[in-house]
């Protein structure tokens, strides 16, 4: 969103620019007496210049004037108005239903059951994945330059190769997820900057509403499917989730897309913006934990399912007592998540900002992984 604010900015001086200069060359030109300097005497100069001069510049910041007017209503009334305007018709005439239907999954398998004790998932990894092996480290050296250059236009190119290193980080399960990037007419793409345009000219309200999860996330989620499953010589590796149905399909997962209602997100949006700012930002860590709490709940992980004991990369046998679906819920609460942002704040300036730079992020986003609870 802020890189289509820089867009926008850039556009206006660009526009200020041109508009000055056009201003300049269209001013008459001021005629030139023949008459030595030397038998014209200065007040003579002041009266006939001096009239001529200030109209000329009355004129030029007349012309400057209405040129940024018209700029300005072009470049940012006139698209906030109609975003506006669209925004207000879509929440009206679409019905906020739930896509998400329950699929009607049998189990396809005949195995016996088995019982174990302790966890089914030895850790969940749904938030930290913004992690830099060789591949994305370099991904992102190479398109740092034209990611900077074009205001976000390049990253819109790219939203699916670098959300698809996000999600094959994702471990759900015991399992790994995909994302397929096959999008031959750059539809995702204009997606994703015209819902971050429409974004910043309704001042958030465009996610609030659901529009975004509707028109865009969705789409993104209908992407994703499970991995195929993987034999492991590891003891935590060998129970795994098994969904009855692992075919993609749209409606299958719910996490890019999720959203809480817009008495939710309106809360969100009206704590994150104003309220935030009057407790010096201390009030952020509070938020982010509510909204966590209440976000998790309407995660979708796959259809039907059972965790299963794998052997050779095929189940064997199924685990009592194992959960249908594949939810979570999160026990992460503000104040001992403050305590994790106020020592990251402490390591990042004892350090100079090296800790931020190089594990920062992992360090808040794996905190958030730990307070992940699976539903039983």
């Amino acid at each position: 969103m802020s890189k289509v604010c820089l867009l926008v900015f850039f556009v206006v001086l660009a526009g200020l620019v041109c508009c000055v200069q056009g201003a300049i060359h269209l001013l008459p030109p001021q005629s030139s007496s023949s008459t030595s300097f030397s038998t014209i005497s200065t007040r003579n100069v002041n009266q006939n210049v001096g009239p001529s001069g200030n109209t000329n510049y009355i004129n030029l910041t007349g012309v400057i004037a209405g040129s940024i007017s018209g700029l300005v209503f072009l470049v940012v009334i006139l698209p906030t108005i109609v975003a506006c305007s669209l925004m207000c018709v879509l929440v009206c005439v679409t019905e906020e239903k739930v896509e998400e239907r329950e699929l009607e999954s049998q189990n396809p398998f005949n195995l016996p059951s088995s019982v174990i004790s302790g966890e089914f998932v030895n850790g969940t990894t749904l938030y930290d994945v913004n992690y830099a092996d060789c591949a994305v480290f370099l991904f992102w050296v190479v398109t740092w330059l034209f990611r900077k250059l074009t205001c976000g236009i390049f990253d819109s190119l790219l939203i699916l190769r670098s959300t698809r290193f996000r999600v094959r980080k994702m471990l759900v399960g015991n399992r790994r997820l995909d994302l397929d990037i096959s999008d031959n007419c750059c539809h995702i793409p204009f997606l994703h900057y015209l819902n971050s345009a429409l974004n910043v000219y309704t001042c958030g309200l465009w996610r609030v509403f659901g529009l975004t999860h509707r028109f865009y996330y969705r789409k993104i989620d209908d992407r994703i499917f499970w991995k195929p499953i993987e034999s492991s010589s590891q003891p935590n590796q060998a129970i795994q989730w098994v969904g009855f149905d692992e075919k993609p399909g749209k409606h299958q997962f719910t996490w890019f897309s999720i959203y809480c209602g817009w008495k939710t997100e309106l809360m969100y949006w009206f704590l994150k913006r104003i309220v935030n700012v009057f407790t010096l930002f201390f009030g952020d860590a509070f938020i982010e934990a509510w909204y966590l709490r209440e976000k998790i709940k309407y995660a979708k992980f796959g259809g039907k399912g059972s965790f299963a004991v794998i052997q050779n990369g095929q189940p064997t046998s199924f685990i009592s007592g194992s959960p249908m679906n594949l939810t979570f819920h999160s026990i992460l609460d503000g104040c001992s998540y403050l305590g994790r942002l106020l020592l990251y704040r402490f390591l990042w300036i004892i350090t100079c900002g090296l800790f931020g730079c190089c594990s920062g992020e992992s360090f808040i986003l794996s905190y958030i992984d730990a307070h992940l609870v699976l539903n039983r």
